[in-house]
């Protein structure tokens, strides 16, 4: 926990999102006690409109439960509609079997061909190039 660091422009994005009135759900393979954890660390909770954990899921990714979960969640929203964002193969691979759209960004480690290949169409190299990129991915 102490390791963790902020991504650059997170809570930029976070605010602009939520200016927009998009809706912000937090889907993560953590669990309710270590997601209580980050969300404290990086300060984003006032702009979540729900959260999903492992604890939601029936199966880990690449399984696409904690998408369909977290999708679950947010009333009046359809799978079109929905765009996640992730960091790994596991992440893109979860989105296309719960037929979602995915961008990649490589702070995981992850190269860009490599999550291509898995799905997400787009990436970008951390937090900081969706920031950047905000109103040709969000309009």
């Amino acid at each position: 926990m102490p390791q963790i660091k902020t991504f650059l422009n997170l809570k930029e994005l976070f605010e602009k999102l939520h200016s927009d009135k998009i809706l912000i759900e937090l889907a993560s393979s953590a669990s309710d006690e270590e997601l209580e954890q980050y969300k404290k660390k990086l300060k984003i909770s006032k702009y979540l409109s729900e959260e999903t954990t492992s604890d939601d899921a029936a199966e880990a990714k690449p399984a696409p439960d904690i998408f369909q979960a977290a999708l679950g969640k947010l009333k009046d929203v359809k799978k079109s509609e929905a765009l996640i964002i992730g960091d790994t193969p596991y992440d893109a691979e979860a989105a296309v079997k719960a037929k979602m759209k995915i961008i990649g960004v490589k702070t995981g480690g992850w190269s860009e061909e490599k999550l291509k290949e898995k799905g997400c169409v787009d990436v970008y190299e951390n937090i900081a190039g969706i920031y950047k990129n905000y109103e040709k991915i969000f309009n």
